[in-house]
């Protein structure tokens, strides 16, 4: 699967980059070798050199998103300079940071892509019921870019719709999101109040983006230029290389989500439960 993936993915790259992909390609064989030396299924039962399975957050989450409401007030610092330097020099401060730096840096560029070859895309399916409403956490507001070159808070796009939003940072995670957002559209696409929002966290590619993107999605196609630790927690999103999608309903509350490619249950799932939004709004 991955081999087909990469073969697709290499019409993207300009040549400049073709040596680039080339080791990308030469270190994904080693470590596929290495991971069959290492495996305990493949070579006796020594598992010292297997990957923590404990380490890999495989476990389903029964809610994401925030406790508190999406506030689009944007925080302005009103600290004096005195307060910003005694939180510069903070011992306090500064060993947070130092811990969080060691650990990002500790961590492979390659671990996402190797769990990925390991456990697949797939590491569990959706639920079949969407959460109910009084259970249900937030979408926490992203403010971000859009395809129409303006500044949005996802927020003020989300309220009074019901949203299938998707997440993705690459051609891995866009070709595993459009096995949700094709059945989404042909059901849907005409449909007012029920609406895609698609969500890139990487700034490459743009115009080639704005170029493919059909204008009428551009207004809720959004680009987020960084990494948003806070926003990977709050959605449970762990490896770069896995699409995400979650239904959102009118206030702004989580009520399902899945990931990787879809499974035909999950379609269905999915399409009903976006049905039941809509329908259970309307009668407000």
């Amino acid at each position: 699967m991955l081999t087909r993936l990469l073969s697709y993915s290499i019409s993207i790259f300009s040549r400049p980059s073709l040596r680039y992909f080339t080791n990308h390609v030469s270190l994904h064989r080693q470590i596929t070798h290495n991971a069959k030396e290492n495996n305990p299924l493949t070579k006796g039962n020594n598992t010292n050199c297997n990957p923590n399975p404990n380490s890999i957050k495989s476990k389903k989450p029964y809610l994401l998103g925030v406790n508190e409401p999406p506030n689009i007030a944007h925080k302005m610092d009103t600290r004096t300079l005195s307060e910003k330097l005694k939180y510069f020099f903070s011992i306090e401060s500064n060993v947070k940071t130092r811990e969080y730096l060691i650990k990002e840096y500790q961590t492979s560029y390659w671990k996402g892509f190797n769990e990925l070859r390991i456990r697949g895309e797939k590491l569990w399916e959706a639920n079949e019921e969407a959460i109910k409403a009084d259970k249900a956490l937030y979408m926490p507001n992203i403010n971000a870019r859009s395809l129409l070159k303006t500044n949005i808070d996802t927020t003020n796009l989300l309220r009074d719709n019901t949203t299938l939003l998707t997440v993705f940072f690459n051609r891995f995670g866009e070709i595993q999101v459009k096995s949700f957002i094709e059945p989404f559209l042909a059901e849907f696409s005409n449909r007012p109040k029920i609406q895609l929002m698609q969500s890139f966290i990487i700034k490459l590619f743009i115009p080639n983006i704005r170029r493919i993107t059909p204008q009428s999605l551009h207004k809720t196609y959004i680009l987020l230029c960084q990494n948003d630790r806070f926003l990977r927690e709050a959605l449970n999103i762990y490896n770069a290389y896995r699409g995400y999608v979650f239904v959102i309903d009118a206030d702004c509350k989580i009520r399902w989500f899945a990931h990787g490619y879809a499974t035909p249950k999950e379609i269905e799932t999915m399409l009903k439960i976006i049905k039941d939004l809509d329908r259970y709004k309307n009668n407000i």
